[in-house]
């Protein structure tokens, strides 16, 4: 939770700071230099999920100035063999995902406003049971699902850009069956065949460039 409230926090400074830069009644409108024609810009960067955990590399390409899309390419894994914060888990694994989406800017010029918009998320993970005396040591899972996210794009000198996002998201998850090492036999899928849904909220804070 204090990971939400720092990204509300970080959007409401976001807004708050661009209403500031707006020319009010009887003051001169500042000068901004005109887009090249045909010029897109793009948003390379970093991005670190608060709710969903690990790492994303983040980027947006502009579409035009009110719209873009982006794409997310995140791995998540359990650090217990580096650190002992995950050493009570029951499972070590590690997920790959792909979290394409569409933003729409509200405010502002694109990769510099607010915006809102949908982001698709697929993945998958790679899980192992700690129990050496289990039978069944390891299996694999898939999911898919989608999220609507509001966030702000802050671009200041020479490129370097901050965003942050926060949003609601639905995952479908299901497995892909269980594999023991030792007889090398496909198993029944663990849990419910039919795969679980899961509501969450989701958020992220990002930084890199734009050019």
């Amino acid at each position: 939770m204090r990971g939400v409230a720092a990204v509300t926090t970080a959007l409401w400074v976001m807004a708050a700071r661009a209403g500031e830069g707006t020319p009010g009644e009887g003051e001169p409108t500042p000068r901004v230099p005109a887009p090249t024609v045909g010029q897109h810009r793009t948003f390379v960067g970093l991005s670190v999920p608060l709710l969903e955990g690990g790492l994303a590399l983040e980027g947006e390409r502009e579409l035009d100035d009110r719209s873009s899309v982006s794409l997310g390419l995140r791995v998540a894994f359990n650090a217990a063999d580096w650190t002992s914060l995950s050493a009570d888990s029951e499972h070590d694994y590690l997920l790959v995902a792909a979290e394409p989406g569409l933003r729409f800017y509200l405010r502002g010029r694109t990769l510099d406003g607010l915006w809102l918009g949908p982001r698709l998320e697929l993945g998958q993970v790679w899980l192992r049971s700690r129990d050496e005396a289990a039978p069944v040591r390891a299996w694999r899972e898939w999911e898919v699902g989608g999220a609507v996210l509001t966030g702000y794009s802050l671009r200041l000198g020479d490129g370097f850009t901050v965003q942050a996002a926060l949003g609601l998201g639905l995952t479908y998850r299901r497995g892909l069956g269980l594999l023991s090492p030792r007889e090398g036999e496909h198993y029944q899928v663990r849990g419910d065949p039919q795969g679980i849904w899961v509501a969450g909220p989701r958020g992220h804070l990002s930084v890199g460039w734009s050019f």
